[in-house]
């Protein structure tokens, strides 16, 4: 952020590093504004005037004293900055104005305290226009009005419906770590202030009942100044391994797992929990003071076997997505520790997701690496338009066979980082119109001997090119399961397999001197 308005005696910082006021421009450079000009001068340990952090700040190393902030002054974190405290001690203010955590449309400053310890502070809380936003506040009992000219929500685990703030039984206040969505048709910066601490939240949750996949979402919020990254770190027992982020331009969600995504101060995000009597314990050990603009690409990811498949109409930035992941647990079915139902958007968005084989609509699926899996893969365009299906994310062993089957156009394709796919779609198109094949590492299929034998598969036939004068095959569909058998075959073959209704079959040819498989496109 750039400041116009400096006055004689305001300090900034020059550039990245620690506070470390025992020796002069040692780590970090500061300089003192006097007259039009800045010169060099020593990091202050009392502060009896502005001081501007401008970089990433750390303070402890070589700190021996608590830094105190007098009458006159102030402690102004820019946008694009932060300040993080690496030892305790260092603040001992209850005065809000004396620390600013400054945010405006290119991001929000950052103050990460000392683990344990809290300091009064006030936020600044920027809301673009015409968008949804999950927000929530860092501090205690913050009053709606802060928010004044929002459209504001509570989302109601009981019902899955959103309660309005103009109705009867919306608070007054807002709950540290509770989550809360908000609309404004102007943008704006809001002025939050309050107490900013650095210890563990711990947030009971709520399950109503019925449906597993149908209920226990709850809506919370980062309880940080700073970025709070979702690690393992967090006690999320009894709940789905993912959170669920709202995307303003894609106008849905977003679903990640543990290590994959750093949520900003005052953000919201959903949790889901599987049975009664759960809770969530945010850790203070997983704050961070950088928010990556693709927090998939970060180097602290868990290293995990997945995909994710993107459904985007080609004339705006509308959008949905699937992700599929590696997880012990995977089944045909809906699994509540490893999967995420699908949260739906906006009207204007398409909807992308997994049918279970148990009806439930899934936005992240977990595969065993065992077993091999035919989905149902769902599209609600919502609007007739052009669309294009791709992939990103991309970390499925070489060895694991993905197939993406357009059932209305009878077109295969092989699912992997290249993965590019444009088809028009109505809106009263029906849901059922593709399907994933994954066969995964562990029953990966070996290439036939194409000197031996030729295989291939057209309108439900089987055509076999070869010279041998004896062999078996066998027919399987994608869930291993036999649908024919022949003996002692000779040479050239070809077979009806149109009575199975199946477009892709698993053929396994056996010899006298070896097994041979191989996956067939039959339509």
């Amino acid at each position: 952020m750039l400041y116009s308005q400096y006055v004689n005696g305001d300090i900034r910082t020059n550039s990245a590093g620690a506070w470390n006021y025992a020796f002069l421009n040692t780590e970090t450079d500061w300089e003192v504004y006097n007259s039009g000009s800045w010169s060099d001068v020593t990091a202050p340990s009392t502060i009896t005037s502005r001081v501007f952090i401008n970089h990433d700040i750390a303070i402890g190393s070589g700190t021996v004293t608590p830094i105190t902030i007098s009458t006159g002054g102030q402690i102004i974190i820019a946008t694009d900055a932060s300040l993080r405290v690496l030892k305790g001690g260092v603040f001992s203010n209850s005065d809000v104005s004396k620390i600013i955590i400054n945010a405006d449309a290119t991001g929000a400053g950052q103050l990460l305290l000392y683990t344990g310890e809290n300091a009064a502070a006030t936020q600044k809380v920027y809301l673009t226009a015409n968008k949804w936003h999950l927000i929530g506040s860092p501090f205690a009992s913050t009053p709606v009005s802060a928010f004044t000219g929002n459209y504001m929500q509570k989302y109601n685990e009981s019902d899955n419906t959103w309660l309005w703030n103009y109705e009867s039984g919306f608070p007054t206040t807002l709950t540290r770590a509770q989550g809360y969505s908000a609309w404004r048709d102007a943008s704006a910066t809001y002025t939050l202030t309050g107490t900013s601490y650095a210890a563990d939240v711990v947030v009971p949750l709520t399950f109503s009942g019925g449906t597993v996949a149908n209920y226990g979402f709850t809506l919370l919020s980062n309880p940080y100044t700073c970025g709070v990254r979702y690690t393992s770190s967090w006690d999320m027992t009894g709940l789905s391994s993912n959170i669920a982020v709202w995307n303003q331009i894609s106008g849905n969600y977003d679903y990640y797992g543990a290590n994959a995504y750093t949520i900003p101060s005052g953000a919201g995000f959903f949790v889901k929990a599987n049975s009664s009597g759960q809770s969530i314990k945010i850790a203070a050990s997983s704050r961070s003071y950088t928010v990556n603009s693709n927090p998939l690409k970060n180097a602290n990811e868990d290293i995990v076997q997945q995909v994710k498949l993107t459904v985007k109409n080609i004339d705006n930035d509308y959008l949905d997505r699937v992700l599929i992941n590696v997880a012990n647990e995977g089944a045909v079915n809906y699994v509540p520790s490893c999967d995420f139902p699908k949260m739906f958007g906006s009207d204007d968005s398409p909807a992308l997701f997994i049918k279970t084989q148990d009806d439930v609509d899934i936005a992240v699926k977990g595969i065993n690496s065992s077993e091999t899996y035919s989905f149902d893969l769902q599209l609600k365009p919502n609007v007739d338009a052009t669309y294009v299906i791709t992939t990103s994310d991309f970390s499925f062993d070489a060895k694991t066979e993905m197939l993406l089957e357009d059932l209305f156009t009878s077109q295969i394709f092989t699912i992997d980082e290249n993965l590019n796919y444009t088809f028009t779609s109505n809106a009263s198109d029906i849901e059922d119109r593709f399907k994933i094949h994954i066969t995964p590492t562990a029953n990966a299929i070996a290439e036939p001997n194409e000197n031996q034998f030729k295989i291939f598969g057209n309108n439900y036939q089987l055509s076999i090119y070869s010279e041998e004068n004896n062999y078996k095959m066998t027919v399987y569909n994608l869930l291993g399961q036999k649908m024919t058998d022949y003996d002692n075959l000779q040479g050239n073959q070809s077979i009806d397999l149109s009575a199975y209704h199946q477009k892709i079959v698993i053929v396994s040819i056996q010899t006298e001197n070896e097994i041979i498989s191989k996956k067939i496109q039959l339509k």
